[in-house]
């Protein structure tokens, strides 16, 4: 692999990262703080249909990101341990499983960080 490549995917990999990293701050007013401390519900009115989803979605997102988290680290042993053991003939092809690989992880975690920003705006709209 060429050092533009490496240096590209570095790139995409650091911006995901800090995507992933961040966590979206609400702001909320004075009168829905008071409504909470009070007990009464926040899934009423105007947020009602985010908050069911919030409800629906947030589970979903969890199982996805611990499976996937899962199978990465399955496959990431797997391919190191064929990469250490393979001839040097084979190491090219077992490179490009890396690098297909890496791109379905940033995918993977990338896409549901985004169905969570996603519903986090949604959320204050």
């Amino acid at each position: 692999m060429n050092q533009k490549t490496i240096k590209i995917l570095s790139i995409i990999l650091i911006v995901v990262a800090i995507f992933c990293m961040t966590q979206p701050v609400l702001a909320a007013n004075g009168s829905s703080l008071i409504n909470n401390f009070n007990g009464n519900s926040a899934g009423t009115g105007a947020n009602a249909g985010t908050a069911l989803i919030q409800k629906v979605v947030n589970p979903i997102l969890s199982v996805v990101r611990i499976v996937a988290a899962g199978i990465a680290i399955i496959m990431i042993t797997y391919l190191g341990i064929k990469y250490m053991s393979a001839a040097p003939s084979e190491k090219a092809g077992i490179k490009t499983q890396l690098l297909a690989f890496v791109i379905g992880v940033i995918v993977a975690f990338g896409a549901t960080k985004l169905v969570e920003i996603l519903i986090g705006f949604s959320a204050t709209l």
